[in-house]
């Protein structure tokens, strides 16, 4: 890994740390997100997938589909889970984004692997 590389990564996991995640807009968050879906995407030479924010109900951070991975908006925007009782709050909101965007892009690997893309 070259040390462009190296600093890259740290920029990029570095927006996810909750003291800086908490100071992000919606859109900055949106963004941290989908500069992270690229690095993955291009560490395994393949086409990033967009990240989208959707309101989603329950306790769901995520999901990919297609080229696409779905973010909770909710998440982006509160740091919570909208529930039928109203706003949960997520712990460690930022960490859990970029873990979910991780394990969303694996599913995305999957579908590459299983479509041969």
């Amino acid at each position: 890994m070259t040390d462009i590389n190296k600093y890259m990564r740290r920029v990029v996991d570095g927006q996810f740390r909750e003291a800086q995640w908490q100071h992000l807009s919606p859109a900055e968050r949106l963004n941290a997100c989908q500069q992270l879906e690229n690095r993955l995407a291009a560490e395994r030479n393949a086409a990033p997938r967009r990240v989208y924010p959707k309101r989603m109900n329950g306790q769901t951070f995520g999901y990919q589909h297609g080229n696409g991975i779905y973010i909770n908006a909710h998440l982006l925007e509160r740091n919570a889970f909208l529930t039928d009782r109203g706003y949960v709050p997520i712990p460690a909101a930022g960490w859990q984004t970029y873990d979910t965007i991780c394990h969303e892009d694996l599913h995305g690997l999957q579908e590459d692997m299983r479509t041969g893309q």
